[in-house]
């Protein structure tokens, strides 16, 4: 994938790894020449916009998190469909596909399989070929392809938390595309680290590591899960990490407990309550803008909670924050929460009549 900002590679990672009631449609937005790209992938953050064309004065929606990127744990992967001079048109990639990726997609967006464009600048930088960097230490990271960096740092997933650890790519190991590694079997841990305030817990390279906060989380993470450990009598080490990358760090022994770990206690959201029932649409459904131009095609079962208006044989609903939770009925989004009932303003998506269907408002 060309993408304009560095080479896309892609290799297995070795052993160690997104109403207006107007009765008849609009017409239609101009939609520019679009280049097939090849099937390349980008990391976005979930506080950049995602457009319905490529203009910036079209409807955009977003993905529920208005925070810059001082949140770089708040990512999400994405296939790229096409350019267009500046912008890329992308989809976020398949639920049953996110293993091999660093994050998961957005529950709705992922769902309703909706084509959306992102200005090109928009892509984080990445790791696009198979990186491994040891020091005297003994301290060693294996990064994989698509996993994210910011500057003299890479990102490592572990367990419920996000670590940054010291790395230097080089040039050729480093752009803004790539292409997915193999999947890498998650372990079972073999003990756990304890996380202070301090974060002392352990170093790669002589830097210790950080853990990387995340929008929306009040409790951070307070435990780590080993998947090795190892020792010489005087260091002891422990690889952990996730995915896209593995870290073999040199431990603060200290801080190593057995068994099943412990943490905050998460409060379990409740199921869903609807505004005023629910609508519904199935996978395989079709997803349109308002001029009836293809947008998707929905992926899981989705659900929400104001109703749609009738627009032609449409029936379509305003939505700006692409936001939900995964469900026991699908992915449910509580549109009655966002722009639906608040203004009539981002992204405005429809579904065939006769395919949404209705259901009074018990979970």
């Amino acid at each position: 994938m060309a993408l304009g900002r560095g080479p896309v590679a892609g290799a297995r990672l070795i052993g160690l790894w997104l109403a207006c009631a107007a009765p008849v449609p609009p017409a239609a937005l101009p939609h520019p020449q679009t280049v097939p790209a090849d099937r390349g992938h980008v990391l976005l953050h979930r506080s950049g916009p995602v457009f319905q064309a490529p203009r910036e004065d079209g409807p955009r929606g977003r993905l529920g998190v208005a925070r810059s990127p001082d949140f770089p744990a708040e990512i999400w992967p994405a296939r790229v469909l096409g350019v267009q001079s500046g912008w890329l048109q992308v989809q976020a990639v398949a639920a049953a596909q996110a293993a091999v990726h660093w994050a998961d997609p957005p529950p709705v967006l992922q769902a309703l399989g909706l084509t959306v464009w992102v200005p090109e600048d928009a892509a984080l930088a990445v790791v696009t070929r198979p990186v491994i960097q040891s020091w005297l230490d003994g301290s060693t990271i294996a990064l994989g392809p698509g996993t994210p960096l910011s500057g003299s740092t890479a990102l490592v997933r572990a367990g419920d938390a996000t670590l940054s650890v010291v790395a230097h790519p080089e040039l050729d190991e480093r752009g803004f595309g790539y292409e997915p590694g193999g999947l890498t079997p998650a372990r079972a841990p073999v003990g756990w680290l304890g996380v202070d305030p301090a974060l002392a817990f352990g170093t790669v390279g002589g830097v210790p590591l950080t853990r990387v906060p995340r929008a929306g989380r009040s409790r951070p993470v307070t435990r780590i899960p080993l998947e090795e450990q190892a020792t010489d009598g005087t260091h002891h080490w422990g690889i952990l990490g996730s995915r896209t990358a593995r870290v073999r760090t040199l431990l603060d022994h200290a801080r190593v407990r057995e068994g099943r770990g412990w943490g905050h206690v998460a409060a379990r959201p409740e199921p869903a309550a609807a505004y005023d029932g629910w609508w519904r649409v199935a996978a395989g459904t079709p997803v349109s803008w308002p001029d009836a131009s293809p947008a998707g095609r929905v992926a899981e079962p989705v659900r929400w909670d104001v109703a749609p208006v009738p627009t032609g044989d449409l029936l379509c609903t305003w939505w700006q924050d692409l936001v939900g939770s995964h469900e026991a009925a699908g992915i449910t989004a509580r549109w009655s929460a966002h722009a639906s009932v608040l203004a009539e303003t981002g992204l405005r998506i429809c579904f065939p009549a006769e395919a949404v269907g209705y259901s009074p408002s018990s979970p």
